[in-house]
């Protein structure tokens, strides 16, 4: 994991994170926060996506509804805002994702809110087999998690183990 900490490059990435939490505005999570994501390659955005579920009423019996501490984001049957927008790039033709960067942001109660964490266990790991990097508002700033890192991340969760040994 990367601090930004380049002013020229912290502002390409906080654009861009901007950018991501306004997709977060179509999501129709009901209980947790909303998320978007924005998938850059080089300059152009390619994709870009909201946690979502066709159906609402589903998240009416969400299994994280009672989960108070933001653990257990797999069990969340909408669709990820990072799937959202692979699944709208891959709509736009696009196939090769190495070197993209999956910007992601968290939204609760209308302002843009700290991660704890850079993804959920199946978005990291998904994001690691593209080569895409990931770059989130995390409690420490704006980190960049690069493929093996993500990599990293999700086979340290589903052990269990706490992610940077918090």
């Amino acid at each position: 994991m990367r601090l930004v900490i380049d002013i020229t490059e912290r502002r390409k990435h906080s654009t861009r994170l901007i950018q991501a939490a306004r997709y977060a505005s179509y999501s129709n999570c009901k209980f947790k926060s909303l998320r978007g994501a924005a998938l850059w390659l080089d300059d152009l955005l390619i994709g870009a996506g909201a946690n979502y579920h066709d159906d609402p009423k589903v998240c009416d019996n969400c299994p994280r509804k009672y989960i108070h501490d933001g653990s257990r984001q797999e069990l969340c049957r909408a669709e990820h805002a990072e799937m959202m927008a692979l699944e709208d790039a891959k709509r736009k033709e696009y196939r090769v994702f190495r070197g993209a960067i999956m910007y992601q942001m968290k939204v609760k109660d209308g302002l843009i809110s700290i991660s704890d964490d850079p993804a959920c266990i199946n978005c990291a790991s998904v994001l690691a087999e593209h080569g895409i990097t990931y770059v989130g508002f995390l409690s420490w700033g704006i980190c960049e998690f690069t493929p093996a890192e993500l990599s990293q991340y999700y086979q340290r969760r589903n052990r269990g183990i706490e992610w940077l040994n918090r």
